[in-house]
């Protein structure tokens, strides 16, 4: 689909100005309100122990390859990758695709 630059700044403007009207109306109704407040705490605080077996799970789960990413960000971030790749050869070889596309992304 190919737009004219007339269309383009009448979605930009039409963007702005929902924009503009969501941010005020919540700024208006909303963020000083104690009763919406509290509501949204409440919720939040039971969805976090509604849900927090189900984030360790998520994380006993997916541990090993947490662990692999934040050992790789760290030898990247000095660097020296090779060095990771000596010295944990099983996780690279398990993730190296993931972490090639990693590298390559950034």
């Amino acid at each position: 689909m190919n737009y004219t630059d007339e269309q383009i700044k009448s979605a930009m403007i039409r963007y702005e100005k929902n924009r503009n009207y969501q941010r005020n109306y919540y700024r208006n109704k909303y963020q000083n309100d104690p009763e919406y407040r509290e509501k949204v705490k409440l919720l939040s605080r039971n969805s976090y122990y509604k849900n927090s077996e189900k984030k360790k799970e998520r994380y006993q789960i997916q541990k090993e390859y947490i662990q692999a990413q934040r050992r790789f960000r760290y030898w990247y971030n000095k660097n020296d990758i090779e060095k990771y790749k000596t010295k944990y050869p099983d996780d690279w070889d398990r993730y190296k695709d993931e972490f090639t596309q990693k590298i390559n992304q950034m």
